[in-house]
């Protein structure tokens, strides 16, 4: 009897510490969350009401946006201490670079309806766009400042351009082979809420997993590197760094999935919008079988001939089977929220400011290097917002390192194409060199992930602010007896 009362105050006490965790939480991210807003609403007022010759006044948004985007990162990591929502609050902050890609790099303008330039679109792209959005143009024509505010907030809010004649590149289509079919509204919102709940089990069992007491042993900053300590390693540590990464990887894909779902199950429910414009935001880890398919297609312009593939479905149904199936059978894997993000300025800095010629290898892995880096730049401040000292953090490393990545792998595919002619390749020649670029791609991010995942991983102690969700219903379902 004494075992079932203490089983049940300790209960109790689980509850009202993830209860506390909770109201601090709510009441600690309204500043962070407001400074994030007013970043959006400079840039949709910059877009909507200000014109491409307006270079002063789009300058002073700038100033405006990154004294927010600083204050943002800076009150997160005063008054957030969920590790989950620091991290979301402070990517929020990538409106800085938002701004900077729409409203000075790419110069969107009302009264252009987008970039300059736009009214002198090829025939067949406009017509491949009006398609794309149901027979109609995206962007509003009367210059009336409900339209104008509408337009601004329409182009700050799709960082990937859906339904335009900007849309992103890989962006995953609903059904194999029918890029234009949209699921009903009955079938997103199953299939999404499905894709939800499994998301966050998934994330609930992964916090349950694991053990904080050794995390600074196990993640400690003299396990991130690899080759230099080979004559050191045990089988071990070898399955803790393969399996630390993959679970990494699977925590971020299924905490973007649940909060994409979460918004656009309130965004359709609510019918504020459509089905067609919550396209899912990632595509197939059966395709991610090099690293420059598994970020999707960077810089693929100039990719070479062997990576041009078609897209495949993602969330075509709204069985369980089907969830699992959808992660598998999709188009390119990662998501393309900040392709254009990054992108934009990496171009503007590659050509514009160093001054590169276009359509050169030189010029293609700088544009590709750059990118990696400004991504690396943004998860820097998110590191800073959820507690990782500068000198911690390896984001800028990691993501400078998918360059290399990219680099290598594509002076081998070279050298296979060269070497294999066309007409010499079989479907198991085809077939074995996925296998061995599943094999790549899993051994590099194995062998990279620890310089990002490891200082984040080092800092979790088991508190109830280290909770990637909001709540753990397993945590609260568990009956734990202590021993007599």
């Amino acid at each position: 009897m004494f075992s079932v009362i203490s089983a049940l105050v300790a209960r109790v006490e689980i509850v009202k510490r993830l209860s506390v965790c909770r109201t601090m939480s709510l009441s600690s991210v309204l500043q962070p969350v407001t400074l994030v807003a007013l970043e959006a609403l400079i840039t949709a007022l910059a877009i909507g009401f200000t014109s491409t010759s307006s270079q002063r006044i789009r300058l002073t948004g700038l100033v405006l946006v990154a004294a927010n985007a600083y204050l943002a990162v800076l009150t997160t990591l005063r008054q957030v201490t969920n590790v989950m929502w620091a991290g979301v609050l402070a990517g929020a902050s990538t409106y800085m670079l938002r701004y900077v890609e729409l409203v000075l790099i790419d110069r969107w303008d009302f009264d252009d309806d987008g970039p300059p330039g736009m009214k002198s679109l090829t025939e067949k792209k406009m017509k491949m766009a009006t398609e794309r959005n149901g027979g109609m143009l995206a962007f509003p024509q009367p210059a009336t400042a409900w339209r104008r505010l509408r337009f601004g907030f329409s182009v700050t809010l799709n960082p990937r351009l859906l339904n335009t004649p900007y849309q992103v590149k890989n962006v995953p289509t609903w059904y194999y082979g029918k890029p234009q079919q949209v699921p009903s509204r009955g079938k997103f919102l199953q299939s999404t809420t499905i894709s939800i709940l499994l998301s966050y089990a998934f994330v609930d069992v992964c916090s349950l997993g694991l053990r904080p007491e050794r995390n600074a042993v196990v993640f400690s900053h003299n396990k991130v590197a690899l080759f230099k300590r080979l004559d050191s390693l045990s089988p071990e540590e070898i399955v803790i760094r393969a399996s630390a990464s993959l679970i990494f990887w699977l925590n971020i894909f299924c905490i973007l999935r649940i909060l994409h779902g979460t918004l656009s199950f309130l965004a359709i429910s609510s019918g504020f919008s459509e089905v067609k414009e919550w396209i899912p935001p990632f595509g197939s880890l059966a395709e991610a079988y090099s690293v420059r398919r598994f970020w999707g297609y960077v810089d693929a312009i100039n990719s070479f001939p062997s990576l041009a593939f078609h897209f495949v479905t993602i969330l075509g149904s709204s069985v369980f089977t089907a969830w699992i199936i959808n992660i598998i059978l999709c188009s390119i894997f990662w998501h393309q929220m900040y392709r254009q993000t990054f992108g934009s300025p990496a171009r503007f800095l590659v050509h514009d400011v160093l001054r590169i010629p276009q359509h050169t290898l030189v010029a293609r892995y700088s544009r590709i290097l750059s990118t990696f880096f400004i991504s690396g730049l943004l998860h820097l401040s998110t590191d800073i917002a959820v507690g990782i000292k500068f000198g911690e953090s390896g984001s800028i490393r990691f993501f400078c390192t998918q360059a290399l990545g990219i680099l290598l792998e594509d002076g081998v595919q070279a050298l296979y194409h060269y070497s294999i002619p066309k007409e010499q390749r079989s479907w198991k020649t085809a077939n074995l060199a996925k296998i061995i670029g599943y094999v790549w791609l899993g051994g590099f991010l194995a062998w990279s992930t620890p310089t990002w995942a490891y200082p984040a991983l080092r800092r979790i102690t088991g508190e109830a602010t280290d909770l990637v969700v909001p709540f753990s219903i397993l945590k609260l379902l568990a009956w734990k007896v202590p021993p007599n």
